[in-house]
């Protein structure tokens, strides 16, 4: 069956005309709609209908995982009462950082909210633009930082280079992540993950990780973890008990998403002009070290947002403002 695109464009919501489809994700569209006087704006998210949700196998995408001891499995939420819920966690907690909410409408036919509109571009689009400067990180870091000490914020949960918008004067955080019991078309899940595991691999709410995992993509070009394997038939000579017992934790309770760090290649033998201090940062962003045998291995990483911002003002302090500006060498 082809579904053709369900289209606002041209409709009248309140006082708002929507213009354009501004944005897309896995459960919902995103508009955007002018209001009458000709210059206010807004964005309008609206929740997907049940025949225009699937359960993406691709690992970049945002995914809904149902988690059962010893068994993760994809499902399809009700991407109303997912809408809901995320818009829900937002409305509660008072930051710039995160993009504001007007309020939500639900009826039998449609659920949307109405929320700020940010006129920026996405980090993908500014990744695929070419180098980053380290500022940008560091202002994320900063955001997250903030977020974390506002005792109503638990988690983002999804920060992608989707998620993450970057404009001349701040950046905004959207479509958060969602963790707890769900709807679902085939009745209510106890215990769930709406997330990207490209990002959070091992399917909880670890931001630190993906913000991590972000700044290596800005670095290396390419996503870490951009599809699911398991240690089986990988060369485990080269990582370390502690590395190996870290993803076998995961797998153990059928999470695949973390097993391709088994097979990671260092910076350095990825880039020939990798700075030092730069590859000492990213690994230990993504939890790792090199022991001194030569050995990848599990390392306890940055201990907060903040840390990882300092590190970062260390690397501009070494004339590494930029990330990306590397060329690529030899194939490992």
């Amino acid at each position: 069956m082809i579904l053709q695109e369900m289209n606002w464009i041209g409709m009248t919501v309140g006082d708002f005309e929507i213009e354009s489809l501004i944005g897309e994700g896995s459960f919902s569209w995103v508009y955007r709609g002018r209001h009458a006087d000709g210059v206010t704006g807004k964005a309008f998210k609206v929740a997907k209908p049940h025949e225009y949700v699937r359960a993406l196998p691709g690992d970049s995408q945002t995914a809904a995982f149902f988690l059962q001891v010893g068994h993760v499995s994809r499902f399809n939420p009700d991407a109303a009462a997912l809408l809901a819920l995320q818009a829900e966690r937002v409305r509660g907690i008072q930051d710039a950082s995160l993009v504001s909410i007007d309020f939500v409408k639900g009826t039998e036919a449609v659920c949307y909210c109405q929320m700020e509109l940010v006129e920026g571009l996405t980090l993908r689009q500014l990744m695929n633009r070419g180098p980053l400067p380290v500022q940008v990180f560091i202002e994320l870091a900063r955001c997250l930082q903030r977020l974390s000490e506002n005792q109503s914020f638990e988690y983002h949960g999804n920060l992608t280079p989707d998620n993450i918008l970057v404009t001349e004067s701040e950046i905004k955080l959207v479509d958060p992540g969602y963790w707890g019991m769900i709807d679902s078309y085939n009745g209510t899940i106890p215990s769930c993950a709406v997330t990207t595991p490209a990002y959070y691999p091992s399917l909880l709410p670890d931001d630190l990780l993906a913000l991590g995992l972000l700044i290596w993509e800005a670095a290396m070009g390419q996503s870490l973890l951009g599809a699911a394997g398991d240690s089986e038939g990988m060369d485990l000579t080269r990582v370390g008990e502690d590395l190996l017992e870290r993803v076998m934790l995961n797998e153990n309770i059928g999470k695949f998403f973390l097993s391709p760090i088994l097979e990671l290649y260092t910076p350095s033998q990825l880039r020939m002009d990798m700075p030092d201090a730069l590859e000492t940062f990213l690994l230990r962003a993504l939890r790792l070290r090199v022991r001194p045998d030569g050995i990848l291995d599990a390392d306890s990483g940055f201990a907060s947002f903040g840390e990882i911002a300092g590190a970062l003002m260390t690397l501009q302090d070494q004339d590494i403002d930029d990330l990306g500006k590397i060329t690529p060498e030899m194939d490992a």
